[in-house]
């Protein structure tokens, strides 16, 4: 017999959007840019905005590498929670 549970991620969704709305893509560039409303994407069960089509490409090819660990919270603010 096996024993799990799940827990819900709290995602930091600030203005509907998960990285208030950043390209998540961009962050990993060390080049922040605010995502726009041509460029949304919903995965795991929350949306995403990118700063041009080419960002989205390159999360789609690597969703796990830019989707935002820790909810998109910043781990300071998870130690502390």
């Amino acid at each position: 017999m096996s024993i799990g549970f799940s827990q819900k991620l709290d995602y930091n969704l600030g203005d509907e959007f998960i990285a208030e709305g950043y390209d998540v893509v961009s962050y990993l560039k060390a080049t922040p840019k605010k995502g726009n409303a041509e460029t949304v994407y919903m995965y795991k069960d929350v949306k995403l905005k990118f700063s041009s089509q080419i960002n989205l490409k390159r999360f789609k090819a690597n969703l796990e590498t830019y989707f935002p660990q820790y909810g998109g919270w910043c781990l300071r603010y998870e130690v502390k929670r």
